[in-house]
């Protein structure tokens, strides 16, 4: 997924389709744009782009998961 404020790319999320569930795997941003906390709004986007493939299709994603948590590494630790 892309993000984008007036025309810039301000962050960028990865994302995985498996059987059951939709996982984010990476999001990255712009630094100059932290105090947007696009990591928090771009959770929020894909949360709803799994809720809107889940009503096309009733039998998939049952589960919207953040990816690997790795406990020691800060720049995951949003996930905690």
């Amino acid at each position: 997924m892309y993000h984008r404020l007036d025309g810039k790319l301000v962050a960028l999320g990865s994302l995985d389709f498996l059987q059951q569930h939709l996982n984010s795997g990476y999001f990255i941003y712009d630094p100059d744009f932290k105090f947007l906390n696009l990591g928090v709004i771009g959770a929020l986007r894909e949360l709803e782009y799994a809720k809107m493939i889940r009503k096309q299709d009733n039998t998939r994603f049952e589960w919207y998961v953040l990816g690997d948590l790795v406990p020691v590494c800060k720049k995951v630790n949003y996930k905690l």
